[in-house]
């Protein structure tokens, strides 16, 4: 029964082939913006996640009072760091960064400027980093470094394990490792050179000063926390590191420290007076909301066009009943015609998306990818097409089937007034339409702007 349903569906289609291509492209175009929308959501949704320990990776926070104000911030000394691995057994691992910074890279002629992360050896384990080349550690008192894949590939060719380069024009230092660049979609997308912290401290004038220094807060604190250990809990424990080992003035500034996770870094960064004021994540709901609502409206469209037709369907509808069919019989029958147009849109909307997601990874500084080879996006793809026709068929079945099939063949193909809900429907469409231009054009320069801010301090 399905199948002939199917077969009619088709020849349907066949015959009315100049609305059908209308109502297929329509739909089509609709689908294909809410599908790429749906994959920045997805993407900024999955921030961090590559990291095979992200969901108990933490960030050491501290809150400081200056006058009424309090200000939230990320930066700390870097002796913190062994007090809370030597003295909390809720941490598995503890690690120091340096900030990101911009570091001259020379090989031979060439100069670049690359993003450069200063790290201690067992950085490259908390954060999953795949070594692909050379050490699976970034040795201490070395002059090796680990650099991405990209940046061997464009300066070295591939062949970068053992050459030597110089940074900042001053000291020589050996590729020892090459790593995977990190995912677009994390926080260490942009850094290409990974630098021993010794480096660091050996090199800099002040650098043992900076090693030892409590007063320094020049450096990022990360730690992997234990299975089953309650954040909340550890956060009473630490709160009062910082003040016990800084100087007086220090105290003065109150600061209390917290562990934030790293599931929150992306989309939940904000703080305002001391308290989390969530961040991009408001964004994330705003731009999913509009996919849906571009899909509602590719919907609306499609049901003002079936119901238009209505005319030239109610003597099918009513020969039909004549013949014996049930109406809910004629509504499957619909939509299945229905879900058939949702299909060929479908199949249509997914090229369009793959033609345009270079663009958008250019705009979006992203690497959106359609995922063919994971068995979900097939079950995501079905539950999608079959949820669309439903909500693209559902009325213009209800609609073409209730025709009555005595007014049908006695000449008036009349079925119950629509006209009101129509044009309801067009006036909706068009003051959607206009909503989203322009809600779409604020939001995009709070993107920016949310992208320009820095991480771990106040945020207006």
């Amino acid at each position: 029964m399905l199948i002939n349903y199917i077969i009619i569906a088709w020849r349907s289609i066949l015959k009315n082939s100049i609305y059908s291509i209308i109502n297929i492209t329509g739909l089509a175009f609709g689908l294909a913006i809410a599908i790429v929308v749906w994959l920045w959501c997805f993407d900024e949704v999955n921030y961090n996640k590559s990291f095979k320990h992200h969901d108990r990776i933490v960030q050491l926070y501290h809150h400081i009072t200056f006058g009424a104000e309090v200000i939230t911030l990320n930066d700390v000394p870097a002796p913190i760091a062994k007090i809370l691995q030597s003295e909390h057994t809720e941490f598995d691992q503890v690690s120091i960064t340096s900030a990101q910074s911009e570091i001259l890279f020379s090989y031979h002629d060439n100069a670049f400027s690359k993003t450069a992360l200063h790290v201690e050896p067992q950085f490259l384990e908390m954060f999953s980093v795949d070594v692909l080349q050379g050490h699976t550690q970034l040795q201490s008192n070395t002059h090796e470094v680990a650099i991405a894949q990209s940046v061997a590939d464009a300066v070295f060719a591939g062949e970068a394990i053992g050459k030597t380069f110089k940074l900042n024009n001053q000291r020589e230092v050996t590729v020892g490792a090459v790593y995977r660049d990190f995912p677009k979609n994390s926080f260490l997308a942009d850094v290409k050179l990974l630098l021993p912290m010794s480096q660091m401290f050996t090199s800099a004038s002040d650098g043992k000063k900076l090693e030892d220094s409590w007063e320094a807060f020049s450096f990022h604190c990360y730690a992997i926390i234990n299975d089953n250990v309650d954040i909340n809990e550890i956060n009473g424990k630490i709160k009062h590191v910082l003040f016990d080992h800084i100087s007086s003035d220090g105290k003065s500034l109150k600061p209390e420290g917290f562990l934030f996770p790293m599931e929150a870094w992306h989309l939940s960064a904000d703080f305002k007076n001391g308290v989390n004021t969530g961040g991009q994540k408001k964004v994330v709901f705003i731009f999913a909301a509009i996919g849906v609502a571009i899909l509602l409206l590719a919907c609306v469209n499609f049901v003002n066009l079936s119901t238009a037709r209505s005319q030239i369907r109610s003597k099918e509808v009513g020969v039909r009943k004549v013949m014996g069919s049930l109406r809910f019989q004629l509504i499957l029958q619909f939509l299945s015609e229905s879900f058939l147009v949702v299909v060929f849109s479908y199949a249509i909307a997914l090229m369009l998306v793959v033609l345009m997601l270079p663009l958008v990874n250019a705009i979006a500084e992203k690497e959106l990818s359609m995922q063919w080879g994971n068995p979900s996006f097939f079950v995501t793809s079905l539950i999608f097409i079959v949820v669309t026709s439903f909500l693209a068929g559902v009325y213009p079945a209800i609609y073409l089937s209730s025709f009555s099939a005595v007014r049908v063949l006695k000449g008036n193909g009349k079925g119950p007034d629509a006209t009101w809900l129509r044009k309801t429907m067009i006036v909706l469409q068009f003051a959607t339409a206009i909503t989203l231009m322009i809600g779409t054009a604020i939001f995009f320069e709070q993107i920016q702007h949310v992208k320009n801010r820095p991480v771990g301090f106040d945020r207006d």
